[in-house]
């Protein structure tokens, strides 16, 4: 048997990314399942102007982030953090 030590309290600031909850009915939930969702808003409205972090993968709205997609260019975008 192996015995762990305690696990200990995080000396971790809060984050200053605020976390959207969303509720969704089991259909709605069904349907939205596989959809990138905005992590600043949680919505997955205007896919166009979706953003992938390179850094963490989670998904952004361009107007959410303040980021000027449509004056950037393919590699900004792919590169985007």
């Amino acid at each position: 048997m192996v015995t762990l030590p305690a696990l200990k309290a995080s000396t971790d600031s809060e984050s200053c990314v605020p976390n959207p909850t969303t509720s969704l009915t089991p259909l709605e939930a069904k349907f939205s399942c596989w959809m990138e969702s905005c992590f600043v808003c949680a919505s997955s409205g205007s896919q166009d102007t979706m953003l992938f972090c390179v850094d963490c993968g989670e998904a952004f709205h361009s107007f959410c982030t303040q980021s000027p997609i449509f004056s950037m260019d393919a590699d900004a975008v792919s590169g985007w953090r």
